[in-house]
């Protein structure tokens, strides 16, 4: 989070300012990633969980895992890399060598396995990915280097979270929130 931005003009009249407040953080114990039927990445880490924050951020030495692991290994075999990149984010996007659907596409992308102390969730690629619609067949993957190992937006992409804060749990369940199924 950083500060304001002076030229969005916050305080004009159609601006809703509230006040927030700082509560306690909460996190998941991560004991090990997993690509596909490799051996596990031992772990042993905390990972902050935060909606709020777009992308997934891991340290240096598990994103440099991701990235040469993955998207150098894997998705060499499906995507061509291209040098997209935002004005304020540094982005991997990558061009698809195939022309079909965004479906079609990242089936032949790797899921990971992330093992935390009590069970194991797949984080599929429609989950990681965002799909760039122009000019067509880019995506960028939702991963990225932090000081902190947060899970994102990116994790929380088809799941419904819900909180046991009185027990101090979290309970992941799979949910399709695909924009073909928001109803009016």
């Amino acid at each position: 989070m950083g500060g304001i931005n002076e030229s969005l003009n916050l305080k004009n009249s159609n601006t809703l300012i509230n006040p927030i407040y700082i509560r306690r953080k909460y996190f998941i114990k991560m004991r090990s990633i997993q690509i596909r039927t490799q051996p596990e990445i031992e772990l042993n880490q905390e990972f902050l969980l935060d909606t709020g924050t777009t992308y997934t951020l891991f340290h240096e030495n598990i994103f440099k895992f991701f990235y040469f692991r993955v998207i150098l290994e894997e998705f060499s075999k499906v995507v061509t890399a291209v040098g997209l990149k935002s004005e304020n984010s540094k982005r991997n996007c990558f061009h698809f060598n195939i022309s079909s659907t965004f479906q079609d596409q990242i089936k032949f992308l790797p899921s990971f396995y992330f093992h935390f102390e009590n069970s194991t969730y797949e984080w599929k690629p429609e989950n990681y990915l965002i799909p760039q619609y122009s000019p067509g067949n880019y995506f960028c993957i939702g991963i990225g280097i932090g000081k902190q190992n947060i899970l994102g937006t990116t994790f929380f992409h088809n799941i419904q979270a819900s909180f046991d804060l009185k027990n101090s749990q979290i309970f992941f369940t799979p949910a399709n929130c695909s924009i073909e199924n928001i109803s009016n």
